[in-house]
C-alpha cells in the first residue's frame, strides 16, 4: 500500500498445449497488480511450444485483469511473444475482454513483439488491445508510449500495433503509438491498426502515431496505418500527426495510410491541427487512400489540416 516497486518476470513453458504464457493477469480482484505510485515494470517471455497462443504479456484471458498505478508511478510492460513450428497467435502484449493497464500521471510505456519469427504461423501481433472496454490509458498528466513489432512468421497478419474495439487513451499527456508490421510473404502485416477502436486524447494533449507496413515477395494489404470499420484518432487542442509507410509486397496495394468505411476517422474537435503524412509502399499503392467514408480527415474547431503525400485516392 506504500510507494513501492513491483516487478514481475516470467517465461512460458515448452508444452505443447496452448497458452504457454510469460506473465498472466486475469480474473478480477485477484488477478490484478497495483502499485500506489511506485514503478511497475512487468517483462513476459511466451514459451516456444509449438501450438498457438503463447504470448508474452497477457492482461485479462477469460476474465478481467488489470494493471494500475496511481500518483506518479509509472508502468512499463515488455512483451516478447515465443511460439514455434506452425504456432498463431503469439502476441507479445496483450491486453484482452475489458483489462485496464493504466496510469495517472506517470509515464506509461508498453512494448510488444510478435513471436514464433521464424516459423510458419501467423496473426503474431506485437500490442493487441481487443474487445470493448479493454485499453491502455492515462486518467492524468502521464504519457501513454506504445511500440509494437509483427512477427516475421511467413503466414502473415503480423500487425505491429492492432486495436480491435478497444482504445489506447490519454488525458493531456501525449500519447505516441508505434508499429512495424512484419516481414514476411504473407500479407495483411500492418502498421498500425484501429479497427472500430480509438486512439484519443483530451485538452492539450498530443497524439503521434507512426506505422509502416511490412510485407515481402508478393504479398500485399501491408498498410502503414489502416483505420476502419468506424476506428477512429481523435484529440480536441492537441496536435494529431498520422505518419504511414506502406509495406513492400509487390502484389495488389500497400498504402501509406488507409481509411476505410463510414465513420471511420483521423479528427481533432477542437483548436488542434492534424497532419497527416503518407507514402505510398511497392505495387498498386496510394500514399493516402480513403474508402467508403466521408470526411476522412476533420477538424470541427480551428485547427488546420495538412495532408503530405505522393499520391492521394
Amino acid at each position: 500500500t506504500g510507494a513501492g516497486t513491483i516487478t514481475l518476470n516470467g517465461t512460458g513453458g515448452l508444452s505443447t498445449g496452448t497458452t504457454n504464457v510469460g506473465v498472466m493477469i486475469a480474473n478480477g480482484a485477484t488477478g490484478s497488480v497495483t502499485a500506489n505510485g511506485g514503478a511497475i515494470t512487468i517483462n513476459g517471455t511466451g514459451g516456444l511450444g509449438s501450438n498457438n497462443a503463447n504470448i508474452g504479456i497477457y492482461v485479462g484471458g477469460t476474465t478481467v485483469g488489470s494493471v494500475t498505478n496511481t500518483g506518479t508511478g509509472t508502468i512499463t510492460l515488455n512483451g516478447t511473444g515465443g511460439g514455434s513450428a506452425s504456432s498463431f497467435y503469439n502476441y507479445g502484449t496483450y491486453v484482452n475482454s475489458g483489462a485496464i493497464v493504466s496510469t495517472v500521471n506517470g509515464a506509461l510505456s508498453v512494448t510488444g513483439i510478435g513471436g514464433n519469427g521464424a516459423g510458419t504461423g501467423g496473426f503474431n501481433f506485437g500490442v493487441y488491445v481487443n474487445q470493448a472496454s479493454s485499453t491502455i490509458k492515462s486518467t492524468g498528466t502521464g504519457t501513454v508510449t506504445v511500440n509494437g513489432t509483427g512477427s516475421n512468421s511467413s503466414a502473415g497478419a503480423n500487425v505491429g500495433v492492432n486495436i480491435i474495439a478497444g482504445s489506447i487513451a490519454g488525458a493531456g499527456g501525449a500519447v505516441s503509438i508505434s508499429g512495424n508490421g512484419g516481414v514476411n510473404a504473407g500479407s495483411a502485416n500492418d502498421g498500425v491498426r484501429v479497427n472500430a477502436g480509438t486512439i484519443s486524447n483530451t485538452g492539450t494533449g498530443t497524439v503521434t502515431v507512426n506505422g509502416t507496413g511490412g510485407g515481402a515477395g508478393a504479398s500485399n494489404s501491408n498498410y502503414g496505418v489502416w483505420v476502419v470499420y468506424a476506428g477512429v484518432i481523435s484529440s480536441v487542442n492537441g496536435a494529431v500527426n498520422v505518419t504511414g509507410v506502406g509495406g513492400a509486397g509487390t502484389a495488389g496495394t500497400n498504402h501509406g495510410v488507409f481509411i476505410r468505411e463510414i465513420s471511420s476517422a483521423i479528427k481533432s474537435t477542437g483548436a488542434g491541427s492534424i497532419t497527416v503524412t503518407g507514402t505510398k509502399g511497392a505495387g498498386s499503392s496510394t500514399g493516402i487512400y480513403t474508402t467508403g467514408v466521408v470526411n476522412a480527415v476533420q477538424t470541427t474547431g480551428a485547427g488546420n489540416i495538412t495532408l503530405l503525400t505522393d499520391t492521394i485516392s
